[in-house]
């Protein structure tokens, strides 16, 4: 699949450009897949990668507002959904 972007630089020049992307998941909006990198998601799967997760936990990372890297998941630990660091930290 692939993204069209485009970036202002210091000068103010707009660079626009293409990269091939497996998916793609948007604050707000869609999230996108590589129909490719889908139909291999299991065989991915069986090593640790799948892009069809991966892009999951970045819409779920999302829904407390930005994405941080530390999607809200439930930690039975604590008595609330906490960041994944927070719910591991706890029990160590």
């Amino acid at each position: 699949m692939r993204a069209h972007r485009h970036t202002t630089d210091a000068a103010g020049i707009t660079h626009c450009y293409s990269e091939t992307l497996a998916g793609q998941a948007m604050a707000g909006g869609p999230m996108t897949l590589s129909w490719a990198d889908v139909s291999s998601a299991g065989e991915q799967a069986e090593h640790g990668r799948s892009v069809v997760v991966h892009e999951f936990i970045h819409k779920i990372d999302m829904q407390t507002g930005q994405a941080n890297g530390c999607p809200a998941l439930p930690c039975p630990a604590l008595p609330y959904p906490v960041g994944l660091r927070k719910c591991v930290d706890s029990r160590l």
